[in-house]
C-alpha cells in the first residue's frame, strides 16, 4: 500500500506549525483518510509519552562541566580552521615566491642613451661681463677644467 503524500505533514499540524490554509487542507483530509488519523494518533501517543516524563537535571557542578567541553569544543574546532588557513596562506607564500623566481623577467627595452653635442662658443673676453655671478661660475669652471679663462 503507497503511503500517503499527508504523512510528512502531521507532524507539523499536529505541532501548530501550518498556516492556517494548510491546516484547513490537513485537517479535511484527516477527516477522510484512515491511515492519516492512525498515524495522527501515534504521534500523540508519543508527544505524551514525551510530556508525561520526567525531565532530567544536571546539578550545578555538571551543568558547568557540559560548558567547559563545549566551549572547549568549539575553541578546538576555531583553532582546527585557523591551522588549515595558516596551512593555505603559507601554500599561496610558497606558490607566489616560486612564480616570482622562476618566471622570466620581461625585457624592458634598453633606453637609448642621449647623443651630447658640444656647441663652440665664442667668448669675449674684452668686455667686463665678468660681474654677473653666473659669468664667474662659468669662468671658473672652465679654469678648473684645464682650459684657459680665454675660450675661442
Amino acid at each position: 500500500m503507497p503511503q500517503c503524500p499527508f504523512n510528512d505533514r502531521l507532524s507539523a499540524y499536529l505541532d501548530g506549525e501550518l498556516d492556517s490554509e494548510q491546516h484547513d487542507i490537513v485537517a479535511r483530509h484527516i477527516s477522510i483518510c484512515a491511515e492519516c488519523q492512525a498515524a495522527l494518533n501515534a504521534l500523540r501517543r508519543i508527544s505524551s509519552l514525551f510530556a508525561a516524563a520526567a525531565q532530567p537535571h544536571l546539578s550545578q557542578f555538571s551543568l558547568h562541566r557540559l560548558h567547559k567541553r563545549v566551549d572547549a569544543a568549539m575553541e578546538e574546532s576555531l583553532l582546527h580552521l585557523a591551522h588549515i588557513l595558516q596551512a593555505v596562506a603559507a601554500c599561496v607564500l610558497i606558490a607566489g615566491s616560486l612564480w616570482l623566481v622562476w618566471a622570466k623577467p620581461a625585457q624592458a627595452p634598453q633606453p637609448q642613451q642621449a647623443q651630447v653635442t658640444t656647441v663652440p662658443v665664442a667668448w669675449d673676453t674684452s668686455t667686463d661681463e665678468t660681474s654677473t655671478p653666473a659669468a664667474a661660475f662659468y669662468l671658473a669652471d672652465a679654469t678648473s677644467q684645464g682650459g684657459s679663462a680665454d675660450l675661442p
